[in-house]
């Protein structure tokens, strides 16, 4: 995982999405569901994110988990109701006290 600044504090996210497409060469598609009223759906499907070269993996692993990360965010403040268990997650990590590097 990376920690990264997130809603509004630090959150360690999974940096497997970024991990998998390094490693088998897989686009990176940011895709989001929400719920409308009733039984409908909406799928907002975005463009692949451009996989940066870097020497240093992790750097690069960090960097591009962030731009994502960074979109997932964008929806989140759009429609904060279908995202609420993040600030469950995030606020969790920060009532127990967990910090970078533990």
């Amino acid at each position: 995982g990376c920690w990264i600044t997130f809603l509004g504090g630090r959150a360690m996210v999974s940096s497997s999405p970024v991990r998998l497409a390094l490693s088998t060469g897989a686009a990176l598609v940011p895709a989001f569901i929400s719920r409308l009223q009733g039984y409908r759906h909406r799928i907002e499907i975005r463009a692949p994110l451009e996989l940066k070269h870097d020497t240093n993996r992790q750097r690069l692993i960090q960097s591009t988990t962030e731009e994502l990360m960074k979109i997932v965010e964008q929806y989140a403040a759009a429609y904060p109701e279908q995202f609420s268990w993040m600030w469950f997650v995030i606020r969790r990590q920060q009532a127990e006290g967990l910090a970078e590097g533990e």
